[in-house]
């Protein structure tokens, strides 16, 4: 199965395919088409050892097009042997990881009808989104069309929010767990951890409010429990609101911005930590650790949360939703200052068994089913079409660029909860 990723940003996308490609190594190295060249070096480096990586400029006829490092270089005419190649040695069978891995399988089925399209929705937001357009209509009309068998969700609640959006069909699609690793770690082992050091690890991006939560909780507790400090480790558009609130707040003795860290050292980082507040495959690898894992919603507007990982049943933990119960972020963190040590370790391990849940085994096993059951799909269209498409989504970048209309650009930010609302 060739792997259609949107980029090898370090984010959780980049990561899974990371775990992925190490779970195959024994079978064969993965290959991984990146459709744009936002690239961070220490995954990349990692991914090579487990997988072939290919860019848009090695399958498009102007690889040295100022346009063939973006996504908009999927238009862009192929060379046909280079991805017949690339089919042939991967069963025809591709995986879209967005909504561009999904135009691009689309439009491949012009030259090669028996390819078999699969989909991984591994966002809430990355397909279900309402916004107009010619591109968005017609993209969310190929996910609509795709069979069942096809699709792949990672947790319930986006597949009951797809299911009722595009395809009724989509509430019996594959689920699995966002593979991770497990450490192997011995639980009888009374682990060692720095009393109220909380840690949070991921891109600071709008949606991801918890960050600002925790900051605000701490001035609330930092009076009482001196010794408690916050460390958040990633880079993004909030990095300069987060330090202006700190500042404000006068916290700049407990909390601290670290920049990016290098993936391969965050079990280093975050072991030895009291807690850790945060979202998607960063929380549960620092549960697999046997760290107690607050989670941490994403679009919430106020410092609450469903508890820790092992009280939230299934695979859905981090969006925002009314059928969990919520309690305050500083409940949880204070339930652990409150304890002795024997509180934190017993939360810690209850952590890790909830992680184990989330098995990349667990992963691969599904993904297997996948491509063993998916189908093949009737499409073709006119270049006429294509032109339209790409005029299309140049409308989208022009306006972002201007700062006109960034809703596309930033359509993860919003929150499922509201779109869920507004579609009924």
């Amino acid at each position: 199965m060739l792997i259609l990723a949107g980029s090898l940003a370090m984010n959780g996308g980049s990561t899974f395919i990371l775990r992925y490609a190490e779970a195959l190594r024994e079978q064969k190295k993965t290959d991984v088409l990146c459709l744009n060249k936002v690239v961070d070096q220490s995954i990349l480096s990692e991914l090579e050892k487990n997988a072939n990586i290919f860019f848009m400029s090695d399958v498009i006829r102007y690889p040295f097009s100022v346009f063939s490092k973006k996504q908009i270089s999927i238009f862009f005419p192929i060379r046909k042997k280079v991805v017949q190649q690339l089919l042939e040695r991967n069963n025809y069978c591709v995986h879209a990881m967005g909504i561009f891995g999904l135009v691009l399988s689309y439009k491949w089925l012009s030259d090669w009808p028996d390819l078999k399209i699969t989909v991984g929705v591994y966002h809430q937001n990355e397909f279900f989104f309402d916004l107009k357009g010619f591109f968005i209509k017609q993209m969310q009309h190929m996910l609509s069309q795709l069979p069942k068998e096809n699709l792949i969700f990672f947790d319930e609640y986006t597949r009951e929010l797809d299911a009722n959006y595009f395809n009724k069909a989509f509430a019996e699609s594959l689920l699995a767990p966002i593979g991770i690793k497990l450490p192997d770690i011995n639980l009888a082992i009374d682990r060692n951890y720095i009393p109220g050091k909380l840690i949070s690890v991921g891109n600071l991006v709008n949606f991801k409010t918890y960050n600002r939560h925790v900051i605000t909780v701490i001035a609330d507790l930092v009076q009482q429990y001196p010794f408690l400090y916050y460390e958040i480790y990633g880079e993004g558009h909030q990095t300069l609101i987060l330090k202006e609130l700190i500042q404000k707040l006068k916290l700049e003795k407990y909390i601290f911005l670290r920049g990016t860290i290098n993936y391969k050292h965050f079990a280093d980082v975050v072991s030895d930590a009291m807690a850790f507040i945060g979202s998607g495959t960063a929380l549960l690898e620092a549960a697999s650790l046997a760290v107690p894992a607050i989670v941490g919603i994403e679009s919430i507007k106020t410092p609450e949360t469903y508890g820790f990982i092992d009280e939230v049943p299934g695979f859905t933990y981090n969006e925002l939703m009314t059928t969990l119960p919520l309690s305050s972020i500083k409940s949880k963190i204070e339930a652990l200052l409150l304890g002795d040590a024997q509180v934190v370790i017993a939360r810690g391990q209850m952590c890790r068994k909830k992680a184990e849940e989330f098995s990349v085994t667990v992963t691969m096993e599904a993904f297997a089913r996948l491509t063993g059951g998916c189908k093949t799909i009737s499409f073709k269209k006119s270049c006429f079409f294509w032109l339209k498409m790409l005029l299309s989504i140049i409308k989208f970048a022009v306006y972002d660029i201007l700062n006109i209309d960034t809703r596309f650009k930033n359509r993860r930010n919003e929150s499922s909860l509201m779109k869920a609302d507004n579609n009924g």
